[in-house]
């Protein structure tokens, strides 16, 4: 809650306009706190901020990973290069089945080697353009029955994988990532 300062203590109009107005910037003070506090686990703001080149790895990793780990990556970016930072993003990109194995060979060197088991069961959709939207439909067979696509999740190359990595890694640290599918 807001403490103000008022401006002549024994002003009755002063006090009446504060007791109108509290109540109401309570609420937006609020409705702030909640906006900034579950900003990073909105997917239309990580949607937004690649589709306006507004975050350094907009250009690195495609739009469906980054909205994918978004949330990890940008909640836990105050402490980068920890063991649960990047298994936290891992998760996010690959799911809970990653299976990530860390190494120190030297100091200021770590060695990550991340295997990846899932696959994702996908409609197939086709997209369209109708007026100022994007509409998508799903793809039907001639019985009318979706079609099921089997593709793995996340990030599928190693040069996507040590692009990300180049801009996770903090500084000082050589960061050597191998991807196993």
């Amino acid at each position: 809650m807001i403490k103000l300062q008022r401006f002549k203590e024994s002003d009755e109009t002063e006090a009446k306009v504060i007791a109108v107005a509290m109540p109401i910037l309570d609420d937006l003070g609020e409705a702030r706190d909640e906006f900034y506090e579950g900003a990073y686990s909105a997917w239309p703001l990580g949607e937004l901020l690649y589709d306006l080149k507004k975050d350094p790895l907009s250009g690195v990793i495609t739009r469906d990973v980054f909205v994918r780990s978004f949330p990890a990556i940008h909640q836990l970016f105050t402490r980068p290069g920890t063991f649960e930072f990047y298994m936290t993003v891992f998760r996010q990109i690959w799911g809970d089945n990653v299976q990530i194995v860390f190494g120190i060979p030297s100091p200021g060197v770590l060695t990550i080697n991340a295997k990846v088991l899932d696959v994702e069961n996908f409609f197939l959709v086709a997209r369209r353009i109708f007026g100022p939207d994007y509409v998508y439909d799903p793809i039907v067979d001639h019985e009318g029955d979706n079609i099921l696509v089997r593709a793995t999740v996340g990030i599928k190359t190693q040069t996507e994988i040590s692009a990300l990595m180049n801009e996770l890694a903090p500084a000082g640290i050589f960061v050597i990532t191998t991807l196993e599918i």
